[in-house]
């Protein structure tokens, strides 16, 4: 088609010298040409998978095609007429130009471009037990390492020094990294709950490893948990009376009973007799 403007034209065939058009007529519509200003993430493995938002203006097309380098176009999603989303395929390590389609045809002339990289992975993290920390009466929270602090170290290959470079630990809870080289970054450790953690990296801050590699996360010794005991404070005993046959439900009302996990270490003693298990 010749250049035109935006807008919706008719489109007829002329026949012979005369020129003579056709009798139906076909509808053409021009639109203004989709630009890409920006790509987030702009990296990524080179096994593909990571899904690429493409922010500029003019999008469109229910048939949006992404193209990444020389290899053929993929599937797209319009989210706007300003978002699009893109994920990536499998490709050589190096750096490619991303252009979408709204035809699979006429391509953008973006010059934003995708790195893709070796695929990080991790071998093992140290150190590989974790205490939770009891910072206070009643209170069990976060953790500190057996021998390095709040401070766990990764160790695997493909490590990318880039402002998003990030551990997870388990499923949700994810903390920037410390590039130390390729194959070694360094992580604080949040609020994690006591069991197997398991840890994974990216590179992207989108796209983790799944190597599995685990932290065990133990509860505080003994040692360090009774002398907040002596913390315990008893306010209220109701009822205050009871039957000689026994049976009554007594709730004592105080502060600091609860300390997780040691709930199971409370009793209650009345008079001489034996104790008995408080819930």
């Amino acid at each position: 088609s010749p250049a035109g403007l935006a807008g919706t034209v008719d489109v007829v065939v002329l026949y012979g010298d005369d020129k003579v058009p056709s009798a139906l007529s076909l509808r053409f519509q021009y639109i203004v040409d989709p630009v890409i200003e920006s790509i987030f993430p702009s990296s990524g493995s080179g096994i593909g998978g990571t899904i690429v938002e493409i922010v500029g203006s003019h999008l469109y097309g229910e048939d949006l095609m992404c193209r990444f380098g020389v290899t053929d176009p993929t599937d797209g999603v319009l989210v706007t007429s300003s978002l699009a989303r893109c994920v990536t395929p499998q490709h050589e390590v190096g750096t490619a130009f991303v252009e979408v389609s709204p035809n699979g045809v006429d391509f953008t002339h973006s010059g934003q471009q995708f790195e893709f990289e070796p695929a990080p992975m991790v071998r093992y993290v140290v150190p590989s037990q974790l205490v939770l920390e009891v910072s206070g009466p009643g209170s069990v929270v976060g953790v500190a390492g057996a021998n390095s602090g709040s401070i766990i170290t990764v160790v695997g290959a493909n490590f990318a020094k880039r402002d998003t470079l990030s551990c997870r630990f388990g499923l949700q809870a994810t903390v920037l990294a410390r590039w130390i080289s390729s194959d070694m970054i360094e992580c604080s450790v949040p609020a994690v709950s006591q069991g197997n953690v398991t840890v994974e990296m990216s590179n992207n801050g989108l796209d983790y490893t799944i190597d599995g590699s685990q932290v065990v996360v133990v509860a505080p010794p003994p040692s360090e948990v009774a002398p907040l005991l002596l913390n315990f404070t008893v306010k209220l005993l109701l009822p205050s009376a009871g039957s000689v046959s026994g049976g009554d439900l007594v709730t004592v009302q105080g502060s600091t009973f609860a300390m997780s996990g040691f709930s199971e270490t409370i009793h209650c003693r009345i008079g001489s007799l034996p104790e008995t298990p408080a819930t």
